[in-house]
């Protein structure tokens, strides 16, 4: 009867104060019990006193003493169990508080996230304004690049009008060149030119013949068509 008034007092300590009322009604329950305890145990020691048995004596004491003992590890067993109980809880408790931390540490990184997108979407956009503000636009390509479905080459009228144009030039560098290279004198103007000497008269060259055999007049120049090497030498 005491050692279950005294774990029912444990039992309600971890919970209540110890001026709760159902603390001193325990508390009284156990005075009682105490008091009715200790008048039987004077009754009958009275009543043993006549006959006395010392190795009875020692072995209800050590018996009274172990009963203590037990009744002790009980209450501190109830109050370990008490405690047990609360570290469970808090345990519970803090698991589901870093479930709850988790769960705003993500909440955090997708705000970051959308903010991030938001302030990049907004410098687009602002972007975009003072393009538009500028009368600046985009370039972009229109239409993709397609394979032309007329070959390229050989494409004949632009080469005959190359060729042509080719040959014209060909044609006259060719004239310039032999003009260049022509030694042939065909003007008196060109003969005082290359000679020094006074040009008296010229004679055709069909009439070449006719005068070939005459004999020339000292101091005179005959011309005709002929190279400046020839006039020369």
């Amino acid at each position: 009867m005491m050692v279950e008034l005294q774990n029912r007092r444990t039992q309600l300590l971890t919970k209540f104060r110890p001026d709760d009322r159902l603390v001193r009604e325990v508390d009284e329950q156990i005075h009682t019990t105490r008091d009715a305890l200790a008048r039987a145990e004077q009754k009958t020691a009275v009543e043993q006193a006549t006959d006395i048995n010392p190795l009875r004596q020692t072995l209800e004491t050590e018996l009274s003493r172990a009963k203590l003992d037990q009744t002790g590890a009980q209450a501190r067993r109830d109050v370990l169990s008490g405690q047990l109980q609360q570290y469970q809880d808090s345990l519970k408790k803090l698991e589901s508080d870093t479930t709850k931390h988790n769960d705003l540490q993500r909440e955090v990184k997708e705000a970051e996230d959308n903010y991030q997108l938001y302030a990049k979407k907004r410098e687009e956009a602002r972007i975009a304004d003072e393009l538009d503000r500028q009368k600046i636009t985009n370039v972009s390509i229109a239409e993709a690049p397609a394979v032309a479905q007329i070959p390229a080459s050989p494409n004949r009228a632009l080469n005959l009008v190359l060729g042509v144009v080719l040959a014209t030039f060909l044609t006259a560098g060719s004239a310039f060149s032999a003009e260049l290279l022509n030694d042939t004198v065909h003007t008196a103007r060109q003969l005082e030119a290359l000679t020094g000497a006074t040009v008296l008269a010229t004679v055709p060259e069909n009439s070449r013949r006719l005068i070939s055999h005459r004999r020339r007049p000292p101091g005179t120049i005959e011309t005709k068509n002929r190279s400046v090497g020839e006039l020369q030498s």
